[in-house]
């Protein structure tokens, strides 16, 4: 009998919530395209039904932690994943029409001034440089990638490692931000400059640590181009999305190549091309199911079997969960593992980390009814979309993003990883909007009209 037998129907069954984007696409057009809800679908069919599909044709899968058993069972908890998360994300009014989202990059509720971008790029520098330990660690770093991710942190340990986490906030902020602010302004201008000096600091990181993210921050302006963008931006943003690809697959397929540092990736860009070009654009071999950098069905299918030799407590898995949802730094707290660290399963602790993806950790701990969670993180994103839909503003459009950014999270890292950027998002907005006022606390009430005469907030 063959790996692949039985996977049909599973695989078909993944095929209804694309079915069910098509639908939406045809009723909102670009808009639909640029929603959370297409992005969160997307990215879960990529992360849970391309490689299975492409192991359906092929009949090879290649992976260290694959149990093939158990690919039928993620296929279904994936699509069971998706309705939930459709239907939490309709529940909470996140649905799109066409013509009900006009660009509103010239008003007020997108006013943006530079200085403001150039303090938070300022910080998201001097944090780099902290996490790097100095500008020459920076450009080329004498210690490999994920050194000390195994060691027990210290009080100076434990502060470095949340400036890290605050920093990827701010990351995400500052890239977002630039891209209003370069699709706002003509080239060549002082914004637009500032714009640029924003976007490439919000690379630095990525790029500096080899990530499959490092071209994340150009993802975003693609995200924003196509959302409130006009036509024109939308080549741009094709660009952007094309750049963003080939810095992601640089990171993940040279950090075994490299150590981290910036000087360093632009060395594996220069010296490699010839290798990219062989291996990733003309390959004589197929696109695999192992070649899909968002795969997360070879560690969702090893927790899948941790969890029928564990059998663990209902009760306490719901504590365990609970507790990574909690809003104090894991610093402080600690966090209760959501079943064995893959690391010590698969014998790499001490030497290479092992991540487990949020439908992973939502399995282990309640079995195919843990896909209800979805229906929360639906619900979430569904909320930011329609807000910013009523209440266009750069607040609700930052928050949009980090939504986006959990969902990509979530395909490789688990439960506490993936909902940070959904908790950072609703304080953002409770800091700007609290008590139905709608002013931005960092200076002025900044107040512009839409379309719907709601009041809009904006960073000025």
């Amino acid at each position: 009998m063959r790996s692949t037998d039985g996977l049909l129907p599973y695989l078909l069954f993944g095929l209804l919530p694309l079915g069910l984007m098509l639908l939406y696409l045809v009723r909102g057009g670009r808009l639909e395209l640029a929603s959370l809800r297409f992005a969160g679908i997307l990215l879960l069919w990529v992360s849970y039904h391309l490689s299975p599909w492409l192991f359906y044709l092929q009949g090879s899968w290649n992976s260290f932690l694959l149990v093939p058993r158990f690919i039928g069972a993620a296929l279904l908890f994936s699509t069971l994943s998706m309705f939930a998360f459709l239907l939490g994300y309709s529940w909470a009014g996140g649905g799109v029409r066409r013509g009900q989202v006009k660009a509103l990059l010239a008003s007020d509720a997108f006013r943006v001034k530079p200085y403001i971008l150039v303090v938070l790029s300022t910080f998201l520098l001097i944090a780099m440089v902290v996490q790097a330990g100095g500008v020459e660690q920076v450009w080329a770093s004498d210690l490999p990638r994920g050194f000390g991710q195994f060691a027990t942190r210290d009080a100076v340990g434990k502060l470095s490692q949340m400036v890290a986490v605050l920093a990827g906030a701010a990351g995400v902020v500052v890239a977002t931000v630039a891209s209003v602010v370069l699709l706002r302004n003509r080239a060549l201008t002082a914004p637009w400059w500032v714009g640029i000096f924003s976007l490439v600091v919000a690379l630095l990181p990525g790029i500096w640590a080899f990530s499959r993210g490092a071209g994340a921050p150009l993802g975003i302006f693609a995200f924003i181009a196509f959302r409130l963008g006009t036509n024109r931006s939308l080549t741009a943003g094709v660009g952007a999305l094309f750049l963003a690809w080939n810095l992601g697959q640089i990171g993940l397929n040279e950090r075994g190549n490299y150590y981290p540092g910036v000087g360093n990736f632009l060395a594996a860009v220069i010296s490699d091309e010839s290798d990219l070009q062989r291996h990733h654009r003309i390959r004589a071999l197929p696109f695999g199911p192992a070649d899909n950098p968002l795969e997360a069905v070879s560690a969702w299918t090893r927790k899948a079997q941790q969890r029928k030799l564990d059998d663990p407590d209902g009760l306490a898995s719901l504590i365990s969960v609970l507790w990574h949802l909690n809003p104090v730094p894991s610093e402080f707290t600690g966090l209760p593992p959501i079943g064995r660290d893959l690391a010590k399963v698969m014998g790499t602790f001490g030497s290479t980390g092992l991540t487990s993806p949020l439908l992973a950790d939502l399995f282990y701990a309640f079995g195919y009814l843990g896909s209800v969670f979805m229906l929360l993180i639906g619900a979430v994103c569904g909320w930011f979309e329609k807000q910013a839909r009523t209440s266009p503003g750069l607040d609700y459009e930052i928050g949009v993003v980090l939504c986006l950014i959990g969902l990509g999270i979530g395909s490789q890292l688990g439960l506490r990883a993936a909902t940070r950027p959904l908790f950072y998002a609703l304080v953002l907005v409770w800091i700007t909007r609290k008590g139905g006022n709608h002013e931005i606390p960092s200076g002025r009430p900044v107040v512009a009209r839409s379309t719907n005469n709601r009041k809009v907030g904006g960073l000025g």
